[in-house]
């Protein structure tokens, strides 16, 4: 990379920081061992987040992998199976860890361009009760979808899946990494509503620290008393048992008190690069929450073409289908997105010239 004044990240919003009030208040943390449940930093961080998404119970983990896993280990037994979006992020980027370590016969399902199901296709994977077949024990679903670009399940969306799940006696668990970034979506919309008008029909939701929220580790899975119980157990079989974790959650709770002013900010930001982008007459993928993804008009090859972004400071992610993915986050400004966009106009006059 030649030497540029300043890197703008756009590759994803993992990439964010402690804020300065998240480190005075993990400075200022009380806490003791969690494994003894003594921290009581983490321990009001689970009661804040269950009550949130409408549950019982929450439980810390390291990341939303960790605890999309806990979620099927508790829900299922080993041979059972769970019906899954083909594009989700359980089934394509956690390693087969379904299979691998729990066991459970994975059965995906396409997902509409929104992230929903066709419940009548989702119907035809949950099988009949024949000495042949596994049994179908679980659905998980995603909110936000990583895959469709930041698109939140529409408002609602958790009452269906309640009413499918109990008609064909399944268990429900939705993967909620960016699950903020779709209340907030919704919020702008309907003011009145709360976090857990958008969860309350699923059995288990997971919420992730290290988007959005900025913490470098950190996930929060709720669910019943009993289900929590289990996870808790499996937890503690895979390694993921704490000490003084209390640092981090206390660095989290400041985070969920600033999440409206989080999650409003980055969404502006994403429409402002949206809206600039298409005003350059650059193909868009239609705009939800943080991400922004868009077709460049060049001749250069998708690899060559972020590499020359990279050179001129701009990180971002290339996709298998041609386009380019940004993720607007904490760690971007109305600056940055004046110098994305006058870049990338650059780069196609640039082009133009060369024919």
């Amino acid at each position: 990379m030649k030497a540029v004044k300043r890197i703008v990240d756009l590759r994803s919003d993992t990439v964010t920081k402690f804020s300065e009030s998240m480190l005075q208040a993990l400075v200022k943390a009380e806490v003791g061992d969690d494994v003894y449940h003594d921290d009581p930093g983490v321990n009001q961080l689970q009661e804040r987040v269950a009550k949130m998404m409408g549950k019982e119970k929450g439980l810390f983990t390291v990341s939303g992998t960790m605890s999309n896993l806990l979620s099927i280990l508790s829900h299922c037994k080993r041979g059972e199976s769970a019906v899954l979006g083909t594009y989700c992020h359980i089934n394509a980027y956690e390693q087969g860890n379904i299979a691998s370590i729990a066991g459970v016969m994975p059965m995906p399902v396409n997902e509409n361009s929104d992230g929903t199901f066709d419940f009548d296709v989702l119907a035809t994977k949950i099988l009949p009760p024949d000495q042949h077949f596994t049994k179908t024990t679980l659905i998980t679903f995603e909110n936000t979808h990583n895959k469709f670009i930041g698109k939140a399940l529409p408002f609602g969306y958790d009452k269906k899946v309640s009413e499918f799940a109990v008609k064909h006696g399944v268990k429900t668990h939705l993967d909620g990494s960016r699950l903020l970034n779709a209340y907030y979506y919704h919020k702008e919309r309907n003011p009145n509503i709360k976090e857990k008008d958008l969860t309350e029909g699923y059995d288990s939701i997971c919420m992730c620290f290290t988007k959005g929220l900025r913490c470098p580790i950190g996930s929060v899975l709720v669910g019943t008393d009993e289900f929590i119980a289990k996870a808790h157990r499996w937890r503690k079989a895979l390694g993921g048992g704490f000490r003084q974790i209390g640092y981090i959650a206390a660095a989290a709770m400041q985070s969920l008190d600033e999440a409206e002013t989080i999650f409003t900010r980055d969404h502006k930001l994403a429409s402002m690069l949206h809206r600039e982008l298409i005003n350059a007459e650059i193909k868009c993928e239609p705009l939800e929450t943080n991400f922004v993804n868009y077709w460049p008009k060049t001749d250069l090859k998708l690899p060559e073409y972020v590499a020359r972004l990279k050179d001129n400071g701009i990180l971002v992610g290339g996709r298998i289908d041609g386009s380019v993915r940004m993720v607007c986050h904490a760690g971007v400004n109305e600056d940055d997105v004046e110098l994305i966009v006058s870049t990338i106009r650059s780069f196609q006059k640039n082009d133009r010239n060369k024919n």
